[in-house]
């Protein structure tokens, strides 16, 4: 900190050392210092620095003024000037004296908690609206799932061609609209991943070939692998998802054609965007393009969900939000920068791979499998259901059905009555406790969403074992992970299915489940 003295009636000025080296000038005179400050400020500090003297002589009792220096021997500082103005017996001013301070590692310290706040509002508002997306994509699941198991039966009763093509193209809408549901729950980081180890460059290289059959012939993709870098720890289908994306992203942003270059490199904790990042190695997978860059209110909502640019019609805007949840669920970050007219870089921080224990480990560093995989997400072109049966034939299994959604319940029943099940149905936990309770053991099988007013599916197939030791489980839910967990549901315990499913879904796990039963294994 340094001192200042200034004679106002004179305009002689008093500098100590400490304020001559802070401001980097030497001056005896008012007028002069301020010309010679003036020369090593910026331009939008000149009239502040300016009108200092009028201030003083027009009455003001106190100044306060800071601005960034450049030029001094110790590089560019930001500066705090402060004075108090002391009058004589006439109340004129006479005199200032006041400090100079250099306030330069407050000012930094200052941006980073500013520049901190707003990554901490901006992932709070990611959070908010995750939470969102996936309540939305629950409710989503369910009428998904009722679209599709309806479409499915119109299709087996339709005879008329005109009409078949209408209902296929229902059914493909709704896979599509399921297909967007999963994107939601992947920016919401709810959508359940596999995770293994990644060798990213062996990724891309596989990936390349498909991508330069994505570009237009006007883009020249480059790729830059840098060899010998650690495996990360990603779900690879996920990976992919987030190279395809940025890639399309690149040539949107080049419609009259450029350069794109996918580049990985070892990450140094120098260039680490976190401490969290830099406390191991990780690895940067980079996407540069030299198309037209995006304006600074664009980059602000860029992982926005249902943030675009485009044309309607033309994006959905979930493109980079998926990008930002699979890279947020691989603990990794994402960084852009960009300028108008000099394209855009995207940085993708990934954390290398743990090495797990041995035991959960195959030899090509899978996790190894297990016995009790949950039942879920089966696609097969056909029920491999009963057969046709007669109508005196015994049912294939008595299956206590428990959904509180009035669409689905009567779908799932339909399915399965139709594929030789006798059904009991319950629109609640306690609804078919009761009806459990009424009729003992008559059940194989407990077919059960999993999130419910009051019991929940975890709880009620809790209960029902109470009283029937050997039943079969199954549950199904189209909440995201976090909400399943919440009920204590543990994939070892129980087979599990995610909505939306179609019938032949259905019927192969109940079929699965049913046949693991009667061989005791459960």
């Amino acid at each position: 900190m340094g001192t200042w003295e200034w004679d106002v009636t004179t305009g002689r000025l008093s500098l100590d050392q400490a304020t001559e080296r802070m401001l980097g000038v030497t001056a005896h005179h008012i007028d002069d210092a301020i010309l010679r400050i003036r020369d090593r400020v910026s331009p939008d500090d000149h009239a502040r620095l300016a009108e200092l003297p009028s201030r003083v002589r027009g009455g003001a009792s106190s100044v306060d003024v800071d601005f960034s220096v450049h030029g001094t021997d110790s590089g560019p500082r930001h500066v705090e000037l402060r004075g108090q103005t002391f009058l004589d017996e006439h109340g004129r001013p006479q005199r200032v004296m006041g400090v100079v301070a250099d306030i330069s590692e407050l000012m930094d310290t200052q941006s980073a908690l500013r520049l901190r706040e707003e990554e901490l509002r901006h992932a709070q508002k990611m959070e908010a609206v995750g939470r969102l997306a996936g309540g939305v994509a629950h409710d989503f699941n369910n009428l998904l799932t009722t679209i599709l198991g309806r479409t499915q039966f119109l299709q087996e009763s339709v005879e008329e061609a005109e009409a078949r093509e209408d209902l296929e193209e229902i059914q493909k809408s709704a896979e599509r609209a399921a297909n967007l549901t999963q994107q939601l729950l992947t920016f919401s980081r709810k959508q359940v991943l596999q995770p293994r180890k990644v060798e990213l460059d062996a990724l891309i290289a596989d990936l390349e070939r498909m991508l330069r059959r994505l570009l237009r012939e006007d883009v020249i993709l480059e790729t830059r692998l840098a060899p010998d870098l650690p495996a990360i720890h990603a779900d690879p289908g996920s990976m992919e998802q987030v190279l395809v994306n940025l890639v399309v992203n690149a040539q949107d942003a080049m419609p009259q054609g450029g350069r794109l270059c996918i580049e990985t490199s070892l990450g140094t904790p120098d260039l680490a965007p976190s401490p969290e990042i830099a406390d191991g190695p990780f690895v940067v997978l980079t996407v540069s393009d030299t198309g037209e860059g995006m304006t600074e209110e664009t980059l602000k909502h860029a992982f926005d969900p249902f943030f675009t640019t485009k044309p309607i019609g033309k994006g959905t805007g979930l493109g980079l939000a998926t990008v930002y949840g699979i890279v947020q669920q691989c603990e990794g970050d994402v960084r852009v920068d960009t300028e108008i007219g000099e394209g855009t870089t995207f940085r993708i921080y990934l954390p290398a791979a743990h090495v797990p224990a041995a035991s959960a480990l195959d030899d090509d560093g899978h996790t190894s499998p297990d016995p009790h995989e949950p039942v879920g997400g089966l696609s097969v072109d056909g029920p491999p259901g009963t057969p046709d049966r007669g109508e005196d034939a015994a049912p294939a299994g008595r299956i206590l059905l428990v959904e509180d959604d009035d669409s689905v319940r009567p779908l799932m029943q339909k399915v399965l009555t139709r594929h030789g099940y006798e059904v009991v149905h319950a629109a609640s936990g306690a609804e078919a406790l009761e009806i459990c309770r009424r009729e003992g053991d008559a059940f194989d099988l407990l077919l059960s969403d999993v999130v419910m007013p009051g019991m929940n599916g975890r709880e009620l197939a809790e209960a029902v074992r109470a009283i029937r030791p050997d039943v079969a489980v199954l549950l199904v839910s189209g909440h995201h992970e976090d909400e399943i967990l919440k009920r204590g549901i543990d994939e070892h315990e129980t087979a599990f299915l995610r909505k939306p499913f179609d019938a032949p879904s259905l019927i192969e796990a109940v079929a699965e489940l049913l046949a693991r039963r009667d061989t005791g294994d459960r």
